[in-house]
């Protein structure tokens, strides 16, 4: 689970950027807002039922719940590449197409 707490910037020095980690929580929750009014159905019930409002912690779950399996997401580029007709006189650039 990810919370505020792991959006701390730290400089080069070991020291807590007060004024960058304040902004990182400011952008979390600010995509964390249009993610709940951007999602539909289950999508948003999910991003309103993260309370702590991190938008990184909404995203992870949404994938998590609703991504489709690496498998299902790349068979129709996997078709794409098997359908594909090279033409022997242009094979060159066809492989770069």
């Amino acid at each position: 689970m990810l919370t505020d707490a792991d959006l701390t910037v730290t400089l080069d020095t070991g020291d807590v950027d007060n004024v960058a980690t304040q902004a990182a929580i400011n952008f979390s929750r600010n995509v964390h807002y249009l993610l709940t009014n951007l999602t539909t159905d289950s999508a948003r019930l999910i991003a309103r039922q993260n309370f702590d409002s991190n938008a990184f912690e909404t995203w992870r779950l949404l994938r998590l719940k609703i991504a489709l399996p690496d498998a299902t997401r790349h068979v129709p580029l996997l078709t794409q590449l098997l359908d594909f007709k090279f033409n022997p006189s242009t094979s060159e650039s066809d492989f770069n197409t």
